[in-house]
């Protein structure tokens, strides 16, 4: 059942709606299910915030990226240090706060390359993180 997906558009941040389902399994399904107007509301806004996603941990982050991402790219020519959690799940960069990252393009100088990227937060910092509202 493909329903439309309500965006809700605040400048300055990704468009944002609530992901639907009790569970891990119903979200996957409804993810699944309205994969196209989901990728309609990210080609028409650059980014999107699903909100309310039941991801507790790696195996449940895998999971919703494989609700929504059909086929994965493999991770090459990483570009900073990395943790690999299992399951084709990395962290962001494993650099200390006082170390500045390099703007680069997300694996774009590899052969293959990601068409998407999906991140997420498993664990907040205690001070200065930030995340869209």
């Amino acid at each position: 059942m493909n329903t439309t997906i309500a965006w809700e558009v605040r400048e300055g941040r990704p468009a944002a709606a609530d992901a639907q389902g009790s569970d891990l399994g119903e979200t996957c399904d409804w993810l699944r299910e309205n994969r196209e107007a989901i990728r309609s509301g990210l080609d028409e806004h650059g980014a999107l915030y699903l909100r309310g996603l039941p991801v507790k941990g790696v195996e449940d982050f895998a999971g919703v990226r494989d609700a929504l991402i059909s086929k994965l790219a493999g991770y090459v020519e990483k570009a900073t240090p990395r943790s690999h959690f299992g399951k084709d799940v990395y962290s962001s960069t494993d650099l200390p706060p006082s170390q500045s990252i390099r703007p680069h393009n997300e694996n774009s100088y590899a052969l293959t390359f990601p068409g998407l990227l999906m991140f997420g937060c498993l664990i907040a910092p205690p001070t200065r993180g930030a995340r869209p509202r």
